[in-house]
């Protein structure tokens, strides 16, 4: 890793700039932190102060500017206004400080950017590495960096005296927040739930270090088990992608995405940009990168407990052990709407919950099922003798006991029984008993000392589950995602093209060009410009034909009467092809008109929409989704970011609705799907190998039982 972030999240020597004596400035609290930390032996560092007009700050000697510093820095913590940090920032280049956290607001976040440009480019010129500006900093349990402004301790106005920002216990959660007070809300709910904390680094306005770089570093951090991230949005969303890609095959990510709701709908030139929402990109970004999306602040916590205490299952099929039927029922309906598997108890296994119903040593009305409901009448012993009798059934990979004390003979040692059944058969099991009462608590906290999570209800303890099964998931995939894109056209003309040409639609026979050049399955075609050439051009290519209008302007051919179909002789051609000029004059689309494709008619097959538009953050998209007509109002559709592997292509396909028609349905056969998941892979071809295209559309592309043809093609340039 490099050293100048080691000497930012583990400084030896730390300074800070702005340290004050007064309550009432952010350095007072920024040093007190930092100070307490080096007095009760968390942090082991050597720390300064510095401020020209303070001798001395809380007992400590100030000193007057960096160069004043008796000994070299690893980091300066800035916390003066930001007018002045341009100023700091060139104390710290001429000290040699090889990181900076920039504590102090008022740059791009209130539209100041030309200031933090401007201390950033100092920044860069010297080799200083800054994280921030305008952030918490680092909070670290481990090694005692604490760079927080808020006070740990305040006072009520009656007088009461609390705890206002606790401090975690060292832990193995790393957290990552864009928002410092979404950050200390954060590390309040860790310290509540008794979870530990390996590290805080607030990312602020991720002017130099930013996210994708701090996911790489705690990734080969052996105190880390999970990185949890809070997104509000990325600068480079590719980046953030193949950093989160590779760091999730050594440890789990999950992140809460904040800003879900959309206000309206890109205007757009193609269906493609206009279907889709920022929020699907960012979901299908993090699934592709390995990081798994969680919806609330409940449901962060929830994956990250789980998947720093559990190594990822096999597979999806659990067993839910229970005292308490409701709470099972509750449970596997949970299980279920995630896509877990709950599968009847095997043969073997059931008999022996039979023989042990016979002989007492279980309740006699235990039922052998999955959910396995030992009844309210067990004890704990009930569950030790139902968990042996269990070890070695086949067909599950995670496990849920729902241990509810509230039952007369349930005691904390079925905490014993669960751990050994945990340690027996290897598999990842989790906990719930249900409740915030005093024994609800002992019970989960007895759990989670045994290294089993616990959660207060039953589909929070499915949930976590889930969570577990879609990370063994990514876990298992032998690729990672890798940003491949071209910064020069593969196809020199696609930029000839745009710059010579006034509207920057690529039109008839241009666009068919480029997609044969991907090997895209086309249909004989030609633009004419007169009713003879569109005759010849029909004879030459065989009955019966399609007519289009070829216009930079129509987007929606069919709307305006510019397409006419199933053509089977001359004199329908020429016939349509008048009208069609009267059509083009009637709505005064001369200056943009390019001519009339005429086209060979496809056999009839199942229309698709696939496509792809360049997103700000995230580059190019590809979309596949039920095409023709009908496209905006089934919204029938699945994305991916490019580039897409023929793997990826086979799982859009098996999203889609139609996915059961495409891959046959009710005795009819099935589609082609080796030529669609062709078209997919190479549509991505043509926008990460040549940057000149914007956006790039195919609705319809007909897929046949065998092979596909497309019909109708829009492409942009950028």
């Amino acid at each position: 890793m490099p050293s100048s972030l080691r000497c930012l999240f583990d400084p030896k020597s730390i300074a800070v700039v702005g340290a004050s004596p007064d309550p009432s400035k952010l350095g007072y609290d920024t040093y007190l932190n930092l100070q307490a930390s080096k007095r009760n032996g968390a942090y082991r560092g050597r720390l300064y102060a510095v401020n020209p007009r303070h001798k001395e700050v809380l007992g400590d000697t100030c000193h007057p500017d960096l160069s004043s510093v008796p000994d070299e820095l690893d980091l300066a913590v800035i916390v003066v206004p930001s007018q002045h940090v341009p100023d700091v920032m060139n104390d710290v280049v001429r000290k040699g400080v090889p990181a900076a956290i920039i504590v102090s607001g008022g740059f791009s976040e209130v539209g100041n950017r030309d200031l933090e440009a401007e201390v950033i480019r100092i920044a860069s010129d010297g080799g200083v590495r800054v994280l921030g500006p305008n952030t918490l900093g680092l909070l670290d349990p481990h090694n005692g960096v604490d760079t927080f402004f808020l006070p740990e301790w305040k006072r009520t106005t009656d007088g009461v005296e609390a705890i206002s920002s606790p401090k975690p216990k060292p832990g193995h959660l790393t957290l990552l927040s864009q928002s410092g007070g979404v950050g200390a809300a954060l590390i309040d709910y860790i310290v509540g739930s008794g979870a530990g904390l390996r590290a805080f680094v607030g990312l602020g306005n991720q002017a130099d270090v930013s996210m994708d770089e701090v996911v790489s570093y705690y990734a080969e951090d052996d105190r880390t088990r999970a990185i949890l991230m809070y997104v509000e949005g990325v600068r480079d969303g590719r980046k953030l992608m193949e950093a989160c890609s590779v760091a999730s095959k050594r440890k789990p990510i999950v992140a809460l995405k904040a800003g879900r709701t959309e206000s309206g709908m890109r205007a757009a030139f193609t269906h493609t940009a206009s279907m889709v929402g920022q929020v699907e990109v960012y979901s299908m970004a993090f699934r592709q990168g390995g990081v798994i999306e969680a919806s609330t602040i409940e449901e962060l916590f929830d994956a990250g407990k789980a998947l720093s205490m559990l190594q990822p299952p096999e597979g999806d099929r659990a067993l839910i052990i229970t005292n308490g039927g409701g709470a099972g029922v509750i449970a596997a309906d949970a299980c279920e709407q995630m896509g877990l598997k709950v599968p009847p108890l095997d043969a073997r296994a059931v008999e022996t919950l039979k023989r042990l119903a016979l002989t007492g040593r279980i309740p006699s009305t235990v039922s052998p099922n999955n959910p396995l409901d030992l009844t309210g009448s067990a004890s704990s012993l009930t569950f030790k003798v139902a968990s042996e009798a269990l070890i070695g059934a086949a067909g599950f990979d995670v496990c849920l006991f729902l241990t509810l004390h509230h039952a007369p003979a349930v005691y904390d040692d079925v905490v014993d029984a669960v751990s050994w059944f945990r340690n027996t058969c290897g598999k990842p099991t989790v906990a719930c008993d249900v409740g915030e009462a005093e024994w609800a608590r002992i019970m989960r906290s007895k759990y989670e000392a045994y290294g089993i999570p616990a959660y207060p209800t039953p589909d929070r303890a499915a949930r976590a589950l889930h969570f577990l099964s879609k990370y063994g998931q990514y876990r298992s995939r032998p690729e990672t995602w890798r940003d491949t894109q071209s910064q020069r056209d593969r196809l020199p003309w696609l930029a000839e093209f745009s710059s010579r040409e006034r509207d920057r639609a690529l039109y008839e026979p241009y666009a068919s060009e480029l997609l044969k050049q991907y090997g895209l399955p086309l249909l004989p075609c030609e633009v004419v410009g007169d009713a003879d050439s569109a005759v010849r051009v029909a004879d030459e290519i065989g009955y019966p034909v399609a007519m289009k209008v070829v216009a930079t302007t129509v987007s929606h051919k069919t709307d305006v009467g510019g397409v006419s179909l199933g053509l089977r002789d001359s004199i329908e051609v020429r016939r349509r092809f008048g009208a069609m000029m009267a059509m083009v004059d009637r709505l005064g689309l001369r200056d943009s008109f390019r001519g009339i494709l005429v086209q060979k008619m496809a056999e009839p097959g199942f229309e698709l929409l696939i496509g792809s538009y360049r997103d700000p953050f995230f580059g190019p998209i590809v979309t596949l989704g039920a095409g023709g007509t009908y496209t905006e109002l089934l919204r029938d559709y699945t994305l991916r970011v490019a580039p897409v592997t023929p793997s990826d292509a086979d799982q859009m396909m098996k999203e889609l609705r139609i996915s059961r028609v495409l891959e046959g349905y009710r005795g009819m056969p099935g589609y082609d799907l080796e030529c669609l998941r062709n078209v997919i892979v190479q549509l991505s071809s043509v926008m990460i190998e040549n940057p000149s295209v914007a956006q790039l559309e195919i609705n319809p592309f007909l897929l046949h039982r065998s092979g596909g043809a497309v019909i109708d093609a829009k492409v942009l340039l950028r």
